[in-house]
């Protein structure tokens, strides 16, 4: 062989070994590329599922938020109504202490003007107390204080009636008025004085 062959051969397996390594390269390059495209397709299904997930919590975290927001403004509502209603209560009922001091001044006056003096100076006294006694009543009229309605046989009512005592009488029924003994009275819906009453029993 000659030298020029020699050279031309090595030139020749050369360009051979050349072309094989491009082929792996280029078999490299594309497994490479599907590789990549694989994992490319692998993040953006995770990134979709971290989209998802997102949402999912961006939709709980709100409607928490919102359960929250209603709750605290329920709440919030429920104080107010509660103060609302303790502040009404003791406006409404402010007068209680003064209401029953004039009631127990009513009742001495309709003991002292139960009877009928012979005397005609102490009946001009009465005709005075009359007139403080009306006087008296238009005052717990105008603040909202009123008598209990109670009638002889009526049943004893233990929210508005206070039991003086306990009678026999086969005449009326049992756990019914016999007698009132002392008037009873309301401010607003409050009773503050029950009636006083003597109460039957068979």
């Amino acid at each position: 062989m000659s030298k020029d062959k020699k050279i031309e051969d090595q030139k020749q397996e050369s360009k051979i070994e050349e072309s094989k390594k491009e082929n792996e390269d280029k078999i490299l390059i594309e497994q490479l590329k599907s590789e990549v495209s694989s994992l490319q397709k692998k993040v953006n299904s995770y990134e979709a599922q971290i989209d998802e997930i997102n949402k999912e919590y961006v939709t709980k975290l709100t409607e928490k938020a919102k359960q929250a927001s209603l709750l605290i403004e329920q709440q919030t509502n429920e104080i107010k109504q509660k103060l609302q209603t303790e502040f009404t209560n003791k406006a409404k009922y402010a007068t209680e202490s003064i209401a029953i001091e004039i009631i127990n001044i009513t009742n001495q006056f309709e003991i002292a003007l139960s009877h009928t003096p012979n005397d005609p100076k102490i009946q001009n006294y009465q005709k005075g107390f009359n007139m403080f006694l009306t006087m008296l009543k238009t005052i717990l009229n105008n603040i909202n204080v009123n008598e209990i309605t109670v009638n002889i046989n009526d049943e004893f009512d233990p929210n508005t009636m206070e039991c003086f005592e306990v009678e026999n009488n086969p005449n009326i029924n049992d756990n019914h008025v016999v007698k009132i003994i002392k008037k009873g009275y309301k401010l607003h819906d409050r009773v503050i004085v029950p009636t006083l009453v003597i109460v039957s029993k068979k």
